[in-house]
């Protein structure tokens, strides 16, 4: 299977990178900066409890996805202010029909993607994930991510799928997809809590009040 990820931001460099140092049929489409990064020194990943341990890995880059030849899916790995004229360039470019996986937080994907494709499976990323600069991603995990369509559809390019990412990242099938969409936006509301904590920066003053806001965030979610 032929893969393109469209998006070098910190989800799309971390499969991108995982996935290609054991399969080679994947590209990434990057312009700019991100672009020339990538084209000299590869995507260097490391986790972030253990910095000194990057590994960089060669990764074909495509700046116009009309070059990326026999592509089979195309990974959306796009913010959803962004997802609507990327998914319409993407469709002018390749075709309606093209299996696409919207790796987008939310529902709002599931709106936009079926008015440019026909077949569209939608992913849920269980990991956090950061850029350093251009072409160098911290990661918290690897993995894992999560497929799967509102009506359990595709089980065959879904399972094409897991064969292939599986390869550099846990990857797994939901069969109720919409409660596996709304447990991770109701998770994503800690990030602003946590944020504001300063966690990971510095030791939380009062842990028990933390702990406390974080599941009355959680519960009200």
């Amino acid at each position: 299977m032929r893969i393109a990820v469209f998006g070098a931001g910190a989800v799309g460099c971390s499969l991108c990178g995982w996935i290609a140092a054991r399969h080679p049929e994947i590209c990434i489409v990057a312009r700019g900066r991100n672009a020339d990064a990538i084209e000299q020194g590869g995507i260097t990943l490391y986790p972030g409890h253990a910095p000194r341990r990057h590994r960089a890995t060669p990764v074909r880059v495509v700046r116009d996805l009309r070059d990326a030849n026999g592509i089979d899916a195309v990974l959306l790995a796009v913010k959803n202010y962004s997802l609507e004229p990327v998914a319409q360039s993407i469709r002018d470019a390749l075709d309606s029909n093209t299996l696409v996986v919207g790796l987008q937080n939310g529902v709002e994907n599931q709106e936009i993607l079926p008015r440019c494709f026909t077949k569209v499976i939608y992913g849920i990323v269980g990991y956090n994930a950061w850029v350093d600069k251009p072409g160098v991603v911290g990661f918290q995990k690897r993995g894992p991510l999560v497929l799967g369509t509102p009506d359990n559809s595709l089980k065959e390019d879904m399972d094409g799928l897991v064969t292939v990412l599986g390869t550099g990242v846990k990857t797994v099938i939901a069969d109720r997809l919409q409660d596996a969409v709304h447990s991770k936006l109701v998770l994503n509301l800690a990030n602003s809590l946590t944020t504001l904590s300063g966690h990971t920066y510095q030791e939380p003053s009062a842990p028990e009040l933390l702990q406390t806001l974080l599941s009355n965030v959680l519960m009200e979610g």
